[in-house]
């Protein structure tokens, strides 16, 4: 991946929550229940990505321990920011 890639993945990401901001007019908090919202849903997304994987190539080093450090981690985080 690319810079170029790897800007407009980031850009894309938040191009909801940063438009309905400046030209929606959303309240702060709004704005930070989309962040949030998109957070959990990414989270889930990715841990989904990292089952697949392992599905996939039976990975010695993913047997789900990775997976669940992920999960605790970013779940912990995504909660304690809601």
């Amino acid at each position: 991946m690319n810079r170029f890639s790897r800007l407009f993945l980031a850009g894309g990401q938040n191009a909801v929550p940063l438009s309905g901001w400046f030209l929606g007019g959303w309240s702060a908090g709004t704005t930070l229940a989309v962040f949030w919202f998109e957070n959990l849903a990414l989270t889930v997304f990715i841990a989904a990505r990292i089952a697949a994987h392992w599905q996939a190539t039976r990975t010695r080093g993913h047997q789900g321990g990775f997976l669940r450090t992920f999960l605790f981690t970013s779940l912990a985080f995504t909660l304690a920011h809601g």
